[in-house]
């Protein structure tokens, strides 16, 4: 269903809150936190990712997101139960997904094919990330038939056949993996941001403004830019930086943070003309990255504290580029303190 006022998904007003702190959060629970997140930043972030290290992060990639979405899928079932309301049948369960996914704008999904307890197959079109999608796939599989699933994957991003079948897991690995998930969910309640809420459905009625948001072609598009995002939960990217983070040691932070930067240059420099870094700020927490506070200097240093970044260094690069951009200059970031609940930068002339 469509807000007839804001235009937006009904669900996504009524099933989430924009709250004062820079997050948007889940009104049922796991209460998940949520963000809107750039696909082509996405797909930057894990390609550049790779370039760099010289080695595919493909399969760390959906890895990560098999357990973000496995932890999720079985949070509606629990929710499901305690309510007192049988779980519908895989196939059935598989099209409520499908629905999601078209209203998350992860991609239009069909189910062509089920074996029970061992295998779906489904028919996607127009998918935001290959890897992450396979991940979720994968995840959703699990949750449903506490079975490990593997992924065949024919097409590309445009349209794609998926057949998930169970195999043997690693529950060791991937208990640790989620305990390491769940630490990194910590809030802060602070904060005074307030957002005009749709009168109909709840949404702020910036998200409408800035938004198309299209289920029947699973696209929510930016409408400055034309670009593609998605609406997602924010332990999807933790849960990729936990898999990195074992797989490869403890450059990743610092790398996502270069690559993040690089990317606020690229988006940040086509809207250079008329540019305002506070409209631009404002528009972190509308889309859930966090509410940046604080900003001192207009010339040097500058600082600047962001209280419940979605990911801290994917936000300390994306506000080191965006400065940078607004400057028009380049900058050395010279400090990051790191808390529960925050980020504090300090960048001067390099």
């Amino acid at each position: 269903m469509t807000c007839t006022n804001c235009g937006l998904p009904m669900g996504v007003g009524k099933a989430n809150a924009w709250k004062p702190n820079g997050t948007i959060v889940g009104k049922l629970p796991p209460y998940l936190r949520g963000n809107l997140c750039d696909v082509e930043e996405l797909n930057y972030l894990f390609s550049s990712f790779s370039e760099r290290i010289g080695f595919d992060i493909t399969r760390l990639v959906i890895e990560g997101k098999r357990k973000d979405a496995m932890i999720f899928t079985r949070s509606l079932l629990r929710q499901l139960e305690s309510a007192g309301i049988e779980p519908p049948a895989p196939p059935d369960f598989m099209r409520v997904m499908a629905k999601y996914s078209s209203t998350t704008g992860f991609g239009g999904v069909e189910l062509v094919d089920y074996e029970e307890g061992e295998s779906f197959t489904i028919e996607v079109e127009s998918i935001y990330n290959t890897a992450m999608f396979q991940g979720q796939t994968a995840g959703i599989f699990e949750a449903i038939f506490n079975k490990r699933g593997d992924i065949d994957w024919r097409g590309d991003v445009d349209h794609a056949r998926v057949r998930v079948y169970a195999v043997e897991g690693e529950p060791e690995l991937e208990q640790a993996i989620e305990s390491e998930i769940e630490a990194l969910s910590y809030v802060v309640d602070e904060g005074d941001i307030q957002h005009e809420p749709c009168p109909e459905c709840g949404a702020p009625m910036d998200i409408s403004r800035d938004f198309d948001w299209n289920t029947d072609k699973a696209l929510i598009l930016e409408r400055r830019t034309g670009k593609r995002f998605v609406f997602n939960n924010t332990q999807g990217i933790a849960a990729v930086a936990r898999v990195l983070h074992r797989e490869l040691g403890g450059e990743v932070d610092s790398l996502f943070t270069e690559i993040s930067r690089a990317y606020a240059h690229e988006y940040y420099g086509a809207l250079e003309e008329g540019l305002s870094l506070q409209d631009e700020l404002l528009r972190f927490p509308l889309r859930g990255d966090g509410y940046a506070v604080e900003l001192r200097g207009r010339g040097e240093p500058y600082s600047m504290k962001v209280i419940n970044p979605y990911y801290a260094p994917l936000v300390t690069g994306k506000i080191w580029g965006l400065l940078e951009v607004c400057e028009g200059r380049d900058l050395e970031l010279r400090e990051i303190v790191q808390g529960r609940g925050y980020v504090g930068l300090t960048l001067v002339k390099s």
